[in-house]
């Protein structure tokens, strides 16, 4: 049975903070990246279901909301996140680290793959991503 990420129990105090994580998410999911659209069209031809723009909820040890990530594309039946990086991300590569860090120390069952704009162009790539998430 696969784990569902977006749906926590947590204190009432919380609920703002989760208001802000879907609003967040839902102006990104309005205006998707050049690579985003890319990743869109791909998974879409490996008919592969995915969430776009899904937020990761951390949690306290008292469920408190503590802060939440927000991965580009998640496949649930795979606890697999994508994240897309185009040249933004080139400066910010400790960080984006870091991110999948704390992820993980809370949900190690998630994996991530990390796709660079040169990725959709190895042929090599697409075929290790089918193999992946098929």
């Amino acid at each position: 049975m696969e784990k569902d990420y977006t749906v926590v129990q947590i204190n009432s105090s919380s609920k703002g903070k989760i208001s802000c994580a879907k609003k967040f998410a839902t102006k990104m999911q309005k205006h998707p990246s050049y690579l985003e659209k890319k990743m869109m069209y791909l998974l879409d031809t490996l008919n592969i279901k995915y969430d776009f723009q899904h937020v990761i909820y951390i949690l306290t040890k008292d469920n408190q909301l503590d802060k939440f990530y927000i991965a580009d594309f998640f496949i649930r039946d795979k606890n697999i996140a994508i994240e897309v990086d185009g040249k933004f991300h080139e400066m910010q590569v400790e960080k984006d680290n870091a991110r999948i860090t704390d992820i993980q120390n809370h949900y190690p069952e998630i994996g991530f793959i990390r796709w660079k704009n040169e990725d959709f162009k190895s042929e090599k790539s697409i075929k290790l991503l089918r193999t992946i998430l098929s």
